[in-house]
């Protein structure tokens, strides 16, 4: 099976392990679109975060141990473990806020194993740190071979904060050659605000980008 590898895995299936009692409803929209046949049938796996979760997805902090502990130790494990599609076109990753942040850096320097990722309300400017701006902004040629999914909402102060972030990497990404619906899908939500339940809102729309038929 292709393989997602999600962050804050306590909010992915379990209102009961996530913050505030609401859960990304990720186990409900991939039943839902699998049985619709409108994606294929996929391995979810739900990384914990830590205590350190803001060093740990901070790729100028712990970010690259971080990255490190996923290529060399995670994602072995899974393809050994399980009945996965080990290869670059049938691998994702996902996140939201900092998660988000990890998950397009891990996808962006670690090309050769992941093709997508899906990162929503990203941190990518957020106390003065930009490492992920910086790094689109200082790539030269060819451009990593990938499927962005990039979302966030206005419904907060937090969320707004984030916006200029995210729009400013929409706007580098096209600037390098992404193109709407062919490589890159930007949502926005103008209402929603920086939690799991606004989050949930929009699973079924990146599971379609990353795994639909």
């Amino acid at each position: 099976y292709p393989v997602l590898y999600m962050q804050d895995g306590q909010q992915v299936f379990d209102p009961l392990t996530s913050t505030w009692r609401h859960d990304w409803q990720v186990d409900e929209w991939c039943t839902q679109l699998i049985g619709e046949y409108r994606m294929d049938e996929i391995i979810v796996v739900a990384v914990y975060s830590t205590e350190d979760r803001y060093l740990e997805y901070n790729p100028s902090m712990a970010g690259r141990e971080y990255s490190r502990f996923v290529m060399e130790e995670l994602k072995p494990f899974i393809d050994s473990e399980y009945r996965t599609q080990p290869g670059r076109e049938t691998t994702a990753i996902a996140g939201s806020s900092m998660g988000a942040t990890i998950a397009f850096y891990i996808a962006w320097t670690q090309s050769h194993a992941f093709s997508a990722a899906a990162c929503l309300s990203p941190a990518f400017r957020f106390r003065n740190d930009e490492y992920c701006l910086q790094m689109v902004r200082k790539a030269s040629a060819p451009m990593p071979d990938l499927r962005l999914y990039l979302y966030c909402g206005e419904g907060d102060a937090l969320e707004k904060e984030l916006m200029g972030g995210m729009r400013e990497m929409e706007g580098l990404l096209k600037e390098r050659g992404f193109e709407e619906e062919r490589n890159l899908k930007v949502s926005e939500d103008p209402a929603a605000a920086h939690n799991e339940e606004s989050w949930a809102g929009h699973t079924d729309d990146w599971l379609l980008f990353l795994f639909g038929r």
